[in-house]
């Protein structure tokens, strides 16, 4: 037989506490999704300078830091356009075409004459 320990039985309020606890911590996570969503954004902004540097090329830290902030900005815009335009069509991700127009829309004439196309096709 089962010693006492293992059959004795919780106090019931101590498991609807846990529940409670339970609830409260996805109410927090879930707030704190809601914070991270504006974020998104400024965290790939940091990396995509790392991948366009080469490793064998040299650059100063004033040509980084201008390379960094022309790349940063054209991200902020295009992104921001193309997030603009999957909010209007009530879509839950944005897909290539967002983008395409979005870069129609932020970079100058001599830039959009001809569509960006992915790879796969």
């Amino acid at each position: 037989m089962a010693s006492r320990r293992t059959m004795r039985r919780r106090p019931r309020y101590r498991v609807k506490a846990r529940r409670r606890r339970h609830i409260v911590r996805k109410r927090r996570m879930r707030n704190k999704k809601r914070f991270r969503r504006n974020i998104r954004s400024t965290r790939m902004t940091s990396k995509l300078p790392k991948r366009l540097k080469p490793r064998k090329i040299r650059m100063t830290r004033d040509a980084w830091g201008m390379l960094h902030s022309y790349v940063d900005g054209i991200y902020r815009k295009v992104s921001g356009e193309a997030e603009r335009l999957r909010r209007k069509d009530r879509r839950p991700s944005i897909i290539s075409s967002d983008v395409q127009s979005a870069l129609r829309q932020v970079m100058p004439r001599k830039y959009n004459r001809r569509p960006t196309y992915s790879k796969t096709r």
